[in-house]
């Protein structure tokens, strides 16, 4: 029998339990703890890991990991941005908004601020725009694929796809 698997499966517990009672109004409790739940078990466990820490050592709060679903939530960030905060909280300990504001990290969400980057990256990837056309629908994900890499993935890649799927009719 081994204590601390216990002592760690509750302090789990603990954590999981104080990001869903952070929960916004207007967002469903089951809706958030699978968020929570997804998060906790993937990202958050494998900075735990990497960085050989256990979830009573570590600086980021089960407030800083709400806010975190907050700003993912509210499209301030995408899921890969999200990432990037999250290990950035790990490591210094600030909330989510504070890194994101020093990093100028917010996801681009409006049509305007993404529509030139779609036109360039139209522009120089030609046999990809002609493969699309051709029925290629894998081109489209490399097209997105530019534009992602084109904004060091702050665009948001739903809004990408409906302006590529627009200008490329």
């Amino acid at each position: 029998y081994d204590a601390s698997l216990l002592t760690s499966s509750k302090a789990f517990a603990d954590y999981f339990e104080g990001c869903v009672r952070l929960t916004p109004p207007g967002i469903s409790l089951e809706r958030r703890a699978k968020e929570v739940s997804n998060w906790m078990l993937g990202e958050f466990s494998r900075l735990l890991n990497v960085n050989d820490l256990s979830i009573d050592e570590v600086e980021v709060t089960p407030g800083h990991l709400a806010e975190l679903l907050n700003l993912i939530g509210d499209n301030t960030l995408s899921i890969t941005l999200a990432k990037r905060v999250l290990e950035e909280m790990f490591h210094s300990g600030k909330q989510a908004s504070q890194i994101v504001a020093e990093q100028g990290l917010s996801q681009l969400s409006e049509a305007f601020e993404l529509e030139g980057i779609v036109e360039l990256v139209l522009a120089t990837n030609a046999q990809a725009v002609a493969d699309y056309k051709r029925g290629k629908e894998q081109a489209l994900g490399f097209l997105t694929g530019q534009v992602m890499k084109s904004t060091t993935g702050r665009a948001n890649p739903n809004l990408v796809n409906s302006i590529l799927r627009d200008k490329l009719r």
